[in-house]
């Protein structure tokens, strides 16, 4: 019995350490979506940590932007 409670306890500290660690990692990073539409120099204007662009859609799609 003292086996599986150490072992229960272990999964439990584990589990607890990635609930806390996890989200206060990612709180304090900003993003932008960037699109075709908007100015070229869009990401040098916004203080962002991160950038999201449209990649790909479908086979046909050609970006003109």
């Amino acid at each position: 019995m003292p086996r599986i409670l150490k072992r229960i306890s272990t999964l439990l500290v584990a589990l607890l350490v990635m609930v806390m660690v996890v989200p206060s990692a990612m709180v304090d990073m900003n993003g932008i979506n960037v699109s075709g539409w908007q100015p070229a120099g869009i990401t040098r204007q916004v203080q962002a940590d991160f950038a999201v662009a449209k990649v790909t859609q479908n086979t046909g799609f050609v970006n003109t932007a």
